[in-house]
């Protein structure tokens, strides 16, 4: 059994949660010296560790045996819930918006592109302006993909998924996921 811990509760709820997240994947380097640093003067979190690395030892060993087809499909048709009919039209209606600003940035850049090949050289001003829409573009299509992305979260995955998804460590390109 798990003893109390003999240090402030809130620094072993996090030790506890680095403890298991480490049973799974490496902690960033900070982390882990944290972890360590903590569980070398906390007896009660070392004890916690050991216990969960050998109830994780004797899981494994634990012979697996295939689940029947059809305790399967019961257990998928009790926990799946089809998202209602005006969310998915909702949703259809809003999968078209990255779509159209992909198709509208092509051809602005296609229209540019063209113009250059039958015009001189365009001038500084030009340039500036066509830099300019290509931002605008790339800001109203990357707005576009956050949007189909929060009415993903919000309206097809519902209930344990979503919540589950925004805590995952993503990072996306040029920040951080929201």
């Amino acid at each position: 059994m798990i003893e109390e811990c003999g240090q402030r509760p809130s620094a072993c709820d996090h030790a506890r949660v680095a403890i298991q997240t480490r049973l799974d994947e490496p902690l960033p380097r900070e982390r882990d010296a944290a972890l360590r640093g903590h569980l070398e003067s906390c007896d009660a979190c070392r004890a916690y560790e050991a216990e969960l690395r050998t109830l994780r030892v004797a899981l494994r060993s634990m012979p697996t045996r295939p689940l029947p087809p059809d305790v399967r499909e019961a257990a998928l048709a009790a926990t799946c819930i089809p998202a209602p009919a005006h969310r998915r039209r909702r949703l259809a209606l809003r999968w078209p918006a990255p779509v159209v600003a992909a198709a509208l940035a092509l051809a602005a850049l296609g229209l540019w592109r063209g113009g250059l090949a039958q015009q001189p050289r365009p001038s500084p001003g030009e340039l500036a302006q066509a830099r300019h829409d290509l931002r605008l573009v790339l800001a109203l299509t990357g707005g576009a993909l956050e949007l189909v992305e929060r009415a993903a979260l919000n309206e097809v995955l519902t209930d344990g998924v979503a919540p589950a998804l925004r805590h995952l460590p993503l990072r996306w390109p040029g920040g951080d996921r929201q």
